[in-house]
């Protein structure tokens, strides 16, 4: 029988759009701008705006609308920049355990993005600038349950 599914806690905590985007991503850089706890955000280099100022906005969502994760498995999730005025979108996005904050999972670059370690922190970001702003990115759910998981984006 398969173990107890725990429901995600899709934390959008920060829901900052980046305008004008690192060309090569903020890890490249050594920035952790996902918004998570002990992390900036984007407007750590893109002062010029307060956070959540403007139009813009970024969004997490799985396909098929899942919400519980089975341990090992892969999932498919679909980042969304929005602006009326952008001409560039970026982010930077991490998984952690609610609990305690450590990393969970394993993501897996794709088009337009990269994998990047930073203080034993797994995340994935743009890797060049996007003008329509949408990625697709493959997570992998831990092997075994761990509680509830948060996704934080920037």
């Amino acid at each position: 029988m398969k173990k107890t599914q725990t429901i995600f806690k899709l934390g959008l905590f920060s829901s900052a759009l980046i305008l004008i985007s690192y060309s090569s991503g903020p890890g490249g850089n050594g920035q952790q701008v996902s918004g998570a706890p002990g992390d900036g955000t984007c407007v750590n280099c893109h002062s010029s705006n307060t956070l959540n100022s403007g139009a813009g906005s970024v969004s997490v969502a799985f396909d098929g609308g899942v919400s519980n994760y089975v341990p090992g498995n892969t999932y498919t999730i679909n980042v969304t920049g929005t602006g009326s005025s952008a001409g560039k979108y970026g982010f930077q996005l991490v998984a952690l355990k609610t609990s305690d904050d450590t990393n969970v999972g394993t993501f897996t670059a794709s088009a337009g993005t990269q994998v990047v370690v930073l203080n034993s922190k797994n995340y994935i970001e743009h890797s060049i600038p996007s003008a329509t702003g949408s990625w697709q990115v493959q997570w992998q759910a831990p092997s075994s349950s761990v509680g509830d998981i948060k996704f934080y984006v920037s």
